[in-house]
């Protein structure tokens, strides 16, 4: 019996989802007389919800006249520990209408209009068209002559005309993209040409004569680099005299007082100059400058770098003295 309600339960319209689902529990408790008396801890561990919900659903179920509480009944509990006893009262509840079944009860709806309507495209019954006897395309043996160079006129909203529909191409016209390309080069042709027409000034001559900066091998990088990227300065000016200072930050040139050296003094400058930790032996840049010629020296004997560097920095007395340096050029920072 219980099986039997429980399926009428899933096809009754309740509104609420949760009440649902205690219903659906209830009709599984439920005996032969639709009376149901689980206990609601027992139906919210099932229904994996908290007890207040439980009660809430039962107190819905009630208002919505799906439930009553039969107080006459009695269950094998005793009276002090009694739960309250329900009798279902889905037999007559709403039932649920299912999707096709509201389809099929549209579909039938709109039959009965046309049918109340009437279809308007019925002929009378036994009456027929009556159509002339003979060809409706006669003229008389007489072909229709037009006038040459003279189109046929056909009456104002005729649909049996053919017209031409001029589709219009998605494609990018030739005339828009060279007039973009023109915009593009007058931009840009002033800027490349007045790279093209740089010379240094003596600005520039001085400040690659301090930083040791060969200023017309640089003026060629230059111009190539900026062509390369296709970033062409406003102020060739300006941006050269920056490209010289970011020069002397890479190492590039010498220092002032000194000849160009070779490979090996170029590296042993850069060492001095970048290195963190001789720069916290050594703050003073003049100072640190002094120990070029030692370095070339240790970097000549196929000493790496880092090797040089951990030399200078916690050194023997003795062994500073021997590549060359005075311990009075080391200030020693604790």
């Amino acid at each position: 019996m219980s099986a039997l309600l429980a399926g009428t339960a899933m096809r009754t319209k309740v509104g609420d989802r949760s009440a649902k689902q205690v219903l659906e529990h209830l009709c599984n408790y439920a005996d032969e007389n639709d009376r149901a008396w689980p206990s609601v801890s027992t139906l919210a561990d099932e229904c994996e919800c908290s007890p207040s919900t439980v009660q809430r659903a039962l107190r819905y179920l009630e208002d919505a006249g799906l439930l009553e509480r039969d107080t006459e009944y009695g269950t094998r509990y005793g009276a002090d520990r009694s739960p309250y006893v329900y009798h279902i009262t889905i037999a007559d509840a709403e039932k649920i209408i299912y999707t096709h079944q509201r389809a099929k009860t549209k579909k039938a709806n709109r039959a009965r209009a046309r049918k109340k309507r009437g279809s308007t495209s019925d002929t009378p019954r036994g009456i027929a068209t009556a159509t002339p006897r003979g060809s409706t395309h006669d003229h008389d043996g007489v072909a229709h002559m037009t006038p040459r160079g003279v189109a046929p006129t056909h009456e104002r909203g005729s649909t049996s005309d053919t017209q031409t529909y001029i589709e219009h191409s998605l494609r990018t016209s030739r005339e828009s993209t060279r007039a973009k390309t023109t915009t593009i080069d007058a931009q840009t042709n002033p800027r490349r040409q007045a790279l093209a027409d740089l010379t240094p000034d003596p600005t520039h001559r001085a400040l690659a004569d301090r930083l040791g900066l060969d200023l017309d091998s640089e003026l060629e990088k230059f111009r190539d680099r900026c062509l390369a990227d296709g970033r062409l300065p406003a102020d060739p000016a300006a941006a050269l005299r920056l490209w010289l200072r970011r020069g002397r930050e890479l190492g590039l040139g010498t220092t002032p007082g000194e000849e160009p050296g070779d490979e090996l003094t170029r590296r042993a400058r850069r060492l001095v100059e970048t290195s963190t930790i001789l720069k916290r032996r050594q703050p003073d840049r003049a100072s640190r400058m002094r120990w070029v010629p030692a370095v070339r020296r240790l970097l000549a004997e196929g000493r790496e770098a880092v090797d040089v560097v951990g030399l200078i920095s916690s050194g023997d007395p003795d062994e500073l003295a021997a590549i060359g340096l005075d311990l009075d050029d080391i200030d020693r920072i604790a």
